[in-house]
């Protein structure tokens, strides 16, 4: 550990910018923004994305692509996990690394919780800090979890407010292994969000979730089609016959068939 990174762990991120991060401690891959001509192959096709992205879904939520890093070189996201290995045991499980970091490290909000942030400093940089928000704290554990052979990956999204702040005072103590349960409370009254008129019509009720050889539901098993007897009568005498039994049993369980996929089916 250099000489003052416990002071970058109380510092401001303005502050450990400024006064923790010497130029001259990084590779070329860190400080240029493509050092190859794949790399400005991959960087040019990512913005030719990104643009075309925008272009068709303009209402939707920008995408975490090609952040600066500590040296404000413009990098890939997914170049940030360096897969590690540490020659401790307790950091090849996923349970007790994430609770080693969890400890090792201060999380820092990000400035403006419902923005993405423009620069995204490195894991080896945020380990030396020992501080890191949201996005350099899961590509840490991912850098250390696909070291220890994990197929790991990072997802953006959203999460309620009290998680961004890390406010657990409404949270309790569940267990020894340091797991936390909300407590209920009335103060914050959660907002269902309402359907797309387009596809509220086409949800008539909560699918139920179920395995892949679970039985089928009673409602949806087709219904046994029994054979209709016919009696034929001719100038020769009577005899009982099944004329056109087999193709309209045929043709019930093709339609019973089409209702189950029909009733089965939900839109993702």
């Amino acid at each position: 550990m250099h000489e003052g990174d416990g002071a970058a762990y109380n510092a401001t991120r303005a502050e450990r910018f400024e006064r923790f991060l010497p130029a001259e401690t990084f590779p070329p891959s860190y400080t240029q923004v493509a050092t190859s001509a794949g790399e400005k192959e991959l960087l040019a096709a990512t913005e030719l994305f990104r643009e075309e992205y925008h272009e068709y879904y303009p209402d939707r939520a920008p995408l975490l692509l090609t952040p600066l890093n500590e040296c404000h070189a413009r990098k890939m996201i997914c170049t940030f996990i360096k897969p590690t290995v540490f020659p401790f045991e307790e950091l090849f499980d996923l349970g007790p690394c994430a609770r080693y970091f969890a400890g090792y490290m201060r999380y820092e909000p990000l400035d403006d919780l419902e923005k993405l942030p423009e620069v995204v400093v490195s894991p080896a940089t945020a380990l030396q800090w020992r501080v890191g928000n949201c996005f350099e704290l899961s590509l840490l554990l991912a850098s250390v979890l696909a070291g220890a052979g994990y197929n790991v990956y990072v997802v953006v999204g959203y999460a309620r407010r009290f998680v961004c702040d890390n406010d657990s005072s409404k949270r309790m103590w569940s267990d020894s292994e340091g797991l936390f349960h909300e407590v209920e409370s009335n103060d914050e009254q959660e907002v269902e969000p309402e359907l797309d008129a387009e596809y509220a019509q086409l949800v008539t009720g909560r699918p139920v979730l179920r395995g892949v050889h679970d039985p089928e539901p009673a409602a949806l098993q087709p219904k046994e089609v029994a054979p209709r007897e016919k009696q034929i009568t001719n100038t020769t005498g009577i005899g009982m016959g099944f004329a056109g039994d087999e193709g309209e049993t045929a043709k019930s369980v093709r339609s019973a068939d089409s209702n189950l996929s029909m009733t089965g089916s939900k839109k993702k």
